[in-house]
């Protein structure tokens, strides 16, 4: 599906952030198969796209295993505390 525009300043919101994830990916080797529509139906789960960010309580992309590519099956939206303790334990085990 080809998306051009967006009247909706929310779908235009996530298309950018989209664009961004996957050009980050690609600029660090990472590979990604997630299309618009998968990343959209990650997002609008309980309105987390409403409050993307970088504060404790925003929620951000991020990978169960940050070996393994950016693909739907690997990927989870986390508010940033939750995603930096669960590093914390993978960490210390």
């Amino acid at each position: 599906m080809r998306y051009i525009r967006f009247k909706d300043p929310d779908l235009k919101s996530l298309r950018l952030s989209f664009i961004r994830a996957k050009s980050q990916a690609k600029y660090r080797n990472q590979t990604w198969d997630i299309d618009f529509d998968d990343y959209l139906d990650l997002w609008r789960v309980g309105d987390k796209y409403r409050k993307p960010g970088r504060c404790k309580t925003d929620f951000h992309m991020t990978r169960k295993d940050i070996q393994q590519g950016w693909s739907v099956a690997n990927v989870q939206i986390l508010n940033r505390s939750e995603h930096l303790r669960a590093r914390m334990l993978k960490q210390n085990g």
